[in-house]
């Protein structure tokens, strides 16, 4: 018995087996997309594209800053903060000696102010007295506010508090202004002095001595140069960590 394919087969086995058919089974028919009409039409491309559009990268929402650590405090900072605490001293010693002197020669301005407009002793010297008193505690006052807010800013700005060192420059630069005018008014009323006097009334012993307008003249210069050592780049490089960076929060 002769196989299909050749092969002799004596026994008249056969293959358990067979060879399946060979031809194609029927596939289902494709399937086909949705029609380009049942899609919206996408917004045109833009005519002008930005050049400068980086379309490799993707950035994070909202603004990236990097935090980096302070750099030591400079000796700049140090030195501005040391005249602020000195030029508070001064400050002090200035007004407690004017307002002493003041006081002590208060006999005088009343006398003068007798002289010149035959008013009561009596009433004269209880009102030189209490118009004395009541100008130097609101003095006193405002001296006090003034130099708290100085510590206070000047504490803040010595640990790089950037607003505190803003603040303290603003201050220290009116304060220059005030101490300027008071120097003026010291020495000018020196200058303008009748001498001889214009009449019996003056009296030029009541007014304050010349190197009494010398402590605001130290001052302009103590609260010019401290404000100037707080602007300088390498106070800024201290206070301002740059753009898009912040420094490490002070513990």
């Amino acid at each position: 018995m002769t196989e299909p394919n050749g092969w002799t087969n004596p026994t008249g086995w056969t293959n358990p087996n067979p060879i399946p058919n060979q031809s194609q089974p029927e596939w289902p028919p494709p399937a086909y997309p949705t029609p380009p009409e049942a899609y919206p039409t996408p917004a045109p491309y833009p005519a002008v594209v930005n050049p400068y559009q980086n379309w490799g990268l993707s950035y994070l929402p909202g603004p990236v800053e990097m935090v980096v650590r302070r750099p030591p405090r400079p000796g700049v900072v140090s030195a501005a903060i040391g005249l602020v605490y000195s030029g508070i001293v001064l400050s002090a010693a200035e007004y407690t000696i004017s307002y002493y002197m003041q006081w002590q020669l208060r006999d005088d301005l009343v006398a003068q102010t007798v002289d010149a407009t035959n008013v009561d002793p009596v009433d004269a010297t209880q009102l030189a007295t209490t118009s004395m008193g009541i100008a130097i505690a609101i003095v006193a006052f405002v001296w006090l506010v003034v130099a708290a807010s100085v510590v206070i800013c000047a504490v803040l700005a010595n640990r790089g508090r950037n607003g505190a060192r803003i603040t303290l420059a603003v201050i220290l630069g009116i304060l220059a202004l005030a101490n300027l005018c008071s120097a003026g008014n010291t020495f000018g009323s020196l200058l303008l002095a009748p001498d001889p006097p214009a009449s019996e009334a003056f009296n030029s012993e009541a007014l304050l001595p010349w190197w009494m307008g010398v402590p605001p003249v130290i001052l302009v210069a103590v609260c010019v140069a401290a404000a100037v050592l707080l602007l300088i780049p390498p106070a800024n490089r201290y206070f301002n960590a740059g753009a898009g960076r912040r420094f490490i929060p002070d513990r």
